[in-house]
């Protein structure tokens, strides 16, 4: 079975992309600027439309809706975040929380369909990823000149028939291969009840401080973590020898600013954190375990803040998250311990199946 899966992956990756051509961005989709729907303004779980928020998890969808809708995005579109540059296929009506985020709509209406754009989203996501970057944001000025190499027929056309054969066809192998993978070690996630869980401020379970600036000028070469407001590598961005400010390993950063508000790292070793990064001291005895058993939980609260204003300090210090709690209403961290403990365990057996393809 492992030699064949290992097959079937190989053979989804394949792809020559030689003869491609390039097409600009606005001879293929009518682009415009989402509406601004501020969180302040939404009510939580309120209906049945996405709010979207141009985050990396979750189609960049935080929660679901009732609005005015006037103020939605058409469905079956393409949003690219306008800061974070997330580009994501919307298949229902939804609301943007920034009006920066850009909708595309393809003018081709034969070929508007979810496989097509699935296609070109993966396209734009590589593509505007050379060209754009934190601080040097996309907007509906600037895609205008942009292009994006795509497969053409003989016509020099970009060929939507191929793009919607190709991730036709790769869908049923991909979700094939994920059940495989899943069902492989006998594992059935089970969902937490947290029904009895008990509400607690952050600022009751954490000291929170603001990371220090250090200016490319100033940074200095060496083995030091220098943690900044980045999703990747634990939010490790470089290493330097700066030491005037650092902070002691088994604490939390937490990005609240930047495409990842709310992104939670557990640290190991001593380090230096931006001043894009709130590190979170815990007021109680805290290990690895206990910490990533937070980290999402933070991420999801974070999450909802808005993009423009940020996650300011006091706001997290307010904001409540839930925790499992003992009778006496304390948070069972023996609970939290044990469920990682376990969660690793089943990863550690899927990430060995992973290796064995």
């Amino acid at each position: 079975m492992r030699s064949r899966l290992k097959d079937q992956v190989m053979q989804m990756g394949k792809m020559d992309t030689k003869e491609w051509k390039l097409y600009r961005i606005c001879d293929i989709f009518y682009i415009k600027n989402a509406h601004s729907i501020l969180w302040k303004d939404v009510e939580p779980d309120s209906g049945p439309y996405p709010y979207v928020t141009a985050s990396e998890s979750n189609n960049s969808v935080v929660t679901r809706i009732s609005y005015d809708m006037s103020h939605a995005e058409e469905a079956n579109t393409i949003m690219i975040g306008g800061k974070t540059l997330v580009v994501t296929f919307q298949e229902e009506p939804y609301f943007s929380n920034d009006s920066h985020n850009l909708v595309l709509k393809m003018k081709c209406d034969e070929y508007r369909n979810k496989y097509v754009q699935l296609f070109l989203v993966t396209v734009l996501q590589a593509d505007l990823g050379r060209i754009y970057s934190w601080g040097d944001s996309i907007s509906s000025r600037s895609i205008q000149k942009d292009k994006i190499a795509l497969p053409s027929t003989p016509q020099n056309k970009p060929d939507f028939a191929y793009m919607e054969t190709y991730m036709r066809n790769a869908e049923p192998t991909a979700q094939a291969t994920l059940l495989q993978l899943m069902s492989a070690t006998n594992v059935v996630k089970d969902p937490l009840d947290t029904s009895k869980w008990g509400i607690f401020r952050i600022g009751e379970l954490f000291d929170i401080v603001k990371g220090s600036r250090l200016t490319k000028a100033d940074m200095h070469e060496g083995s030091i973590r220098y943690v900044g407001a980045s999703s990747f590598n634990n939010g490790i961005t470089t290493y330097i020898s700066n030491d005037e400010h650092l902070h002691p390993a088994n604490t939390l950063t937490v990005c609240y600013n930047g495409s990842d508000i709310g992104r939670t790292f557990y640290q190991t070793d001593p380090y230096w954190a931006t001043d894009d990064v709130n590190v979170l001291y815990p007021k109680f005895e805290m290990n690895e375990s206990i910490a990533l058993f937070f980290a999402p939980i933070i991420k999801c609260v974070g999450g909802l803040h808005e993009y423009d204003d940020k996650w300011k300090l006091d706001d997290m210090k307010k904001d409540v998250i839930k925790l499992p709690i003992n009778v006496d209403g304390t948070p069972d961290f023996a609970y939290m311990e044990s469920y990682i403990q376990k969660t690793r365990t089943i990863a550690m057996e899927r990430i060995s199946i992973l290796q064995s393809l």
